[in-house]
This record gives C-alpha cells, sequence and structure tokens, in this order.
C-alpha cells in the first residue's frame, strides 16, 4: 500500500567526493526539529565512499541518486 504523504520540506544536497564530510552534514540534518522532510541526495560521480555512505543511513527520508556524469552540479 502506497502512502500519498508528501514531506512538507525537501532538502536537495549535492554530493561530490565528501565523504569525510558526509557523517557530519547528513546527521545535522536528521537532528533538526522538524521531522517532516526529505533528504535528496545527488551523487556526482563520487571517487570516493561516498555513495557508500549513503545508502548505509538508515532514514527512511534519504534518497540518495546517482548521476553518471561528471561535475555539471545537477542539483544546482
Amino acid at each position: 500500500m502506497k502512502s500519498n504523504h508528501h514531506p512538507a520540506v525537501s532538502i536537495i544536497m549535492p554530493v561530490y567526493n565528501a565523504e569525510k564530510f558526509l557523517h557530519d552534514s547528513v546527521g545535522s540534518i536528521l537532528l533538526q526539529t522538524c521531522q517532516d522532510f526529505e533528504l535528496i541526495c545527488f551523487n556526482d560521480a563520487s571517487t570516493d565512499g561516498s555513495l557508500r555512505l549513503l545508502k548505509e543511513f538508515a532514514a527512511p527520508s534519504i534518497h540518495p541518486s546517482i548521476h553518471p556524469s561528471i561535475h555539471p552540479c545537477v542539483s544546482a
């Protein structure tokens, strides 16, 4: 059964080789008082462990997205 709920806030975060910053960045978003949100992470062909880390976050509101192009900053 699909939910028709749409989050009140969508946060879009571009990610490129940000492995060492992701834990703090995503963690700070998850700790916000507003909990009705989704975090959409656009991984722009990172060559470090960024995508792996994004997939490891166990929050249903996080949606990692893979974009094979290099550095166009799709989310901007």
